[in-house]
């Protein structure tokens, strides 16, 4: 079975370095809401980063 072009390789979907890389792509472009529950995941993988937390907050502004 192959993966989807452009998806990560299994077992690296739920990495919370790859994820806090696709909240700051979807940041980055019109996808606020992702970019939001991006930042929600990250946070719950990395609860003590407080640059995840300031991130969370300047998204969760931007989309009001």
């Amino acid at each position: 079975m192959e993966a989807e072009p452009g998806a990560p390789p299994a077992g690296l979907s739920d990495s919370p370095r790859l994820i806090k890389h696709r909240a700051r792509i979807a940041q980055g472009t019109t996808a606020g809401r992702e970019a939001v529950d991006f930042y929600r995941r990250a946070r719950t993988a990395e609860p003590y980063n407080r640059a995840i937390e300031y991130r969370l907050s300047r998204a969760l502004r931007h989309i009001g």
